[in-house]
C-alpha cells in the first residue's frame, strides 16, 4: 500500500506538470470549445484521493500490526 501511495503521488505531481504544460500553451478542446487544462483537472486531484486512501489503509494496517505485537 505504501509503494501504490508513492506511485499515486508522483503520478499527481506529474499531471500537476501537465496542467501548467497545457495551460502555457492555451490549447483549446474541440469540446464546449474550453482550456484543455481545466478539463485535465481532475487528474491530479484523483491521484491526491487515491494517494491519501492508500496511505490512510497503509497507516492503519501499521497501526493493527503494533497493536498485535504489543499482545
Amino acid at each position: 500500500n505504501l509503494f501504490s501511495c508513492l506511485i499515486c503521488a508522483i503520478l499527481a505531481a506529474a499531471s500537476i506538470q501537465f496542467i501548467h504544460f497545457e495551460y502555457q500553451g492555451q490549447a483549446r478542446s474541440a469540446f464546449f470549445n474550453a482550456p484543455l487544462w481545466i478539463m485535465a483537472i481532475i487528474l491530479p486531484i484523483g491521484y491526491a484521493i487515491i494517494a491519501f486512501r492508500f496511505a490512510v489503509n497503509s497507516l492503519s494496517g501499521i497501526a493493527g500490526i503494533i497493536r498485535s505485537h504489543k499482545r
